[in-house]
């Protein structure tokens, strides 16, 4: 079965690493990136076949937490919502698992640690669907 993963961030160069990272790992997999409001739009407003999404906490016209908030609306039952916050601020990594965040890294993270935990959530993922 075919998953798809967003990819929300205005750092090209995070989401070009990361992109390549899961494409190599994992073949069976779409990617979809959005790095602008008009992407991250149309994302919220057709997620209903996205599996995961990773978000970057740093991105300057749209507020992450407004984003985890639309994206909650929607009928997802089976996505993981990642947040990845540039700042290390305990209050908002709080804020958004409070919100219904999965996992919460923080950067610098290592590919590994990445890695693991795209797989982990992914194999939930499969066993609630």
């Amino acid at each position: 079965m075919k998953q798809t993963i967003a990819i929300i961030t205005e750092d090209n160069v995070f989401s070009k690493v990361v992109e390549s990272l899961l494409t190599k790992q994992y073949q069976d997999l779409t990617v979809i990136t959005c790095q602008s409001d008009e992407d991250i739009t149309e994302l919220i407003l057709s997620a209903s076949n996205v599996k995961l999404v990773l978000l970057d906490g740093n991105l300057k016209n749209m507020s992450c937490f407004k984003i985890i908030q639309e994206l909650s609306r929607k009928t997802i039952f089976d996505s993981r919502l990642w947040f990845f916050p540039a700042i290390k601020n305990k209050i908002d990594i709080y804020r958004s698992q409070a919100m219904g965040v999965n996992r919460v890294i923080t950067k610098p993270f290592s590919r590994h640690e990445l890695s693991d935990d795209i797989e982990s959530l992914l194999t939930l993922s499969l066993k609630i669907s």
